[in-house]
């Protein structure tokens, strides 16, 4: 299905439990990822906030697909989401991997962001929710982004290609 949140009307959602919260706010012991998302989150004073200047960072940041350099690691939707839940994490969000498939075209024209027929064995994906206090699970996918600066052929996400931007 199609997701999109309107940030501009905040929800009365149901709150967490604390098992949920248990559950999906994982604290993290690594110092170096506790660090960096200290630094990416410095400025953000809500959780809508801090979950916004994550997902700008890896856009900003990420790179995808292989690397001919032997010391790189493959990066595509399941580390990148993967990330995002632990800097959420880090930051004191929970935040949960979702999988599933993409059983629809994409409705941008991209191949990537959809099936590419109706036969969708190799259409799984990867994405991550963070909960949102106004919001609930909020579907949240910084893979996405870099698939559509690879596969559309512009230089970096900072693009200002009007497909991609749209997307």
């Amino acid at each position: 299905r199609d997701r999109a949140t309107d940030f501009s009307h905040p929800q009365k959602v149901k709150p967490l439990t604390d098992e949920e919260r248990k559950r999906y706010a994982l604290p993290s012991t690594d110092t170096n990822l506790v660090q960096t998302v200290h630094k990416i989150t410095e400025n953000a004073m809500t959780d809508l906030g801090k979950a916004k200047a994550i997902y700008e960072w890896m856009v900003e940041t990420m790179v995808c697909g292989y690397n001919k350099k032997a010391d790189t690691i493959r990066r595509d939707s399941a580390d990148l989401n993967v990330l995002f839940v632990r800097l959420a994490n880090a930051a004191g969000l929970p935040a949960r991997i979702i999988y599933g498939l993409r059983i629809a075209p994409s409705l941008f024209g991209y191949t990537s962001l959809g099936a590419p027929s109706e036969e969708v064995t190799k259409a799984q994906h990867i994405r991550a929710e963070v909960w949102l206090e106004d919001y609930g699970w909020t579907p949240v996918d910084p893979s996405d982004v870099c698939k559509l600066v690879k596969e559309g052929g512009a230089a970096s996400v900072a693009s200002t290609d009007a497909k991609l931007v749209s997307a």
